[in-house]
């Protein structure tokens, strides 16, 4: 097949089309703005193939049969998925499927799932989308237990070293915010979604252990313990028994005495 270059999909207005309001395939430096695509019948509003180097910028996707934005099996890479609106599509809000090397930042993703049985996230990163930086986007749910399960979704572990930074995800799915099964991912400073944390814990006199709740989104992988009061008997102290709720500070002997301890924790 031939790969075809500088093409530009923009402006239109696409009511109830029978698939896909934008299919592209096999093409390259493409842009695809301002384009309001309302109530595909079926298929996705965009959906890409074989794609690289490539903008999506300005779109309306609502109430379309099926995804919003959908970049399918045939590998696409170095895509600039920014400031789309993807609202009330009964699949998912974004379903980014074989995608590489790609920023998806400053899209508004409300309501897909519509229908409220499928289990389809607002954004999905699915099988073999690798080195993604999704960002600053903003995901919802209109009404708390309904619509897209997930604000943000990366979904098993072939989805490999994607970043996902600064997104707002609070109210962001009926089930979460956002969940994580990939591999090597990054996940930092989203609302909604507590990677770090700090706090006081108490051990007092007559006991060895005291119970720090930490209020992460997942259980944390390491807790760091600094004591802000004189240690009493005790010589030594760290952090234990990490949960998905709390962790517990703990000193070698009774301190005869309140120890306090400043800790800080993350995902």
């Amino acid at each position: 097949f031939t790969i075809m270059d500088n093409i530009s999909v923009s402006g239109n207005k696409i009511y109830a089309s029978g698939v896909a309001g934008i299919r592209l395939t096999n093409l390259r430096n493409v842009s695809i703005t301002d384009n309001h695509i309302l109530g595909a019948a079926s298929g996705e509003g965009i959906r890409l193939e074989g794609v690289s180097y490539l903008q999506v910028h300005g779109n309306k996707i609502t109430d379309g049969v099926g995804n919003g934005i959908r970049t399918h099996t045939t590998a696409c890479s170095h895509l600039d998925i920014k400031d789309n609106f993807v609202i009330r599509n009964t699949g998912c809000g974004m379903k980014l499927e074989g995608l590489s090397n790609s920023d998806i930042s400053g899209n508004v993703v409300i309501d897909n799932d519509y229908i409220n049985t499928n289990g389809y996230p607002g954004i999905g990163l699915v099988t073999d989308s690798d080195s993604n930086f999704i960002h600053g986007n903003k995901c919802r749910v209109t009404a708390a237990g309904t619509y897209q399960t997930y604000g943000i979704y990366v979904i098993g572990t072939s989805c490999e070293n994607n970043a996902v930074i600064g997104n707002d995800v609070r109210q962001g799915g009926r089930t979460a915010g956002l969940l994580d099964q990939g591999t090597g991912t990054v996940i930092r400073d989203n609302q909604g979604y507590a990677t770090e944390a700090r706090g006081t814990v108490s051990i007092v006199s007559g006991q060895t252990i005291g119970t720090a709740t930490h209020g992460l989104a997942a259980t944390p992988t390491n807790a760091v313990l600094s004591p802000i009061t004189v240690m009493g008997s005790a010589a030594t102290f760290y952090a234990t028994t990490l949960g998905a709720t709390t962790f517990l500070a703990k000193v070698n002997t009774d301190p005869g005495t309140t120890v306090t301890f400043h800790w800080q924790a993350e995902v």
